[in-house]
């Protein structure tokens, strides 16, 4: 029952939303329009706000439902509901369908970590995730670099509550979303690790204050 729980939540991941919708709207492959990336915020620019909620909601639900269905109707137990999350995240980003080449993962991770510190009841780590990703907005103005801060510091918000089956679930989930998310956001990562950011509002500052 555990493996069929974890190749069902790998084939609910790997239902291709945006390539779906894409292809429905647009007769065309997100994959290779716009950002190039079968998600929320690329239907989001070809197709409007809506769609893109719509494609953020089914990714970020694909997680929660694998979860959900292997504690509850497998009755696998929490360590294979915690792997079958992580296997849906595996589909959305290497769906067999469309020869292994799918998504980031960033929106279907945060279902699982969604659903892991509600049924947990360590819904604490999801209010710490929302406030370094604001506060790393705040800093940085950049969403992609603030979520990867973010993703990096939760594992250790468990580790420091003595949660260690949740510091090694949110690791994995760290990793399996970095493999396809960092290297698309490297630019952003290098963005801000050259102080280029910063440069670049120092300047703007600068020029406001020189058109005042």
């Amino acid at each position: 029952m555990e493996i069929l729980a974890v190749i069902l939540a790998y084939f609910i991941g790997s239902l291709p939303t945006a390539y779906l919708i894409g292809k429905w709207k647009l007769k065309i492959d997100v994959r290779y329009i716009g950002t190039k990336n079968m998600g929320a915020t690329n239907i989001t620019k070809l197709l409007g706000t809506w769609w893109g909620i719509l494609v953020f909601a089914i990714d970020f639900s694909k997680s929660i439902l694998a979860y959900l269905l292997a504690f509850y109707l497998f009755d696998v137990g929490l360590v294979w509901s915690m792997a079958a999350s992580v296997a849906s995240v595996l589909g959305h980003n290497y769906p067999v369908w469309l020869k292994f080449h799918g998504g980031k993962g960033a929106a279907t991770a945060g279902g699982a970590f969604a659903i892991y510190t509600i049924t947990q009841g360590y819904l604490w780590q999801a209010i710490i995730f929302l406030i370094i990703l604001i506060i790393a907005f705040i800093m940085l103005r950049n969403w992609v670099v603030g979520a990867i801060v973010a993703f990096i510091l939760i594992p250790f918000a468990y580790l420091i509550d003595g949660n260690t089956a949740g510091f090694w679930f949110a690791a994995v989930l760290l990793i399996v979303t970095a493999i396809k998310f960092v290297p698309s956001a490297w630019n952003d990562i290098l963005d801000v690790l050259s102080l280029r950011y910063f440069k670049r509002k120092k300047l703007l500052k600068k020029e406001k204050s020189h058109d005042d």
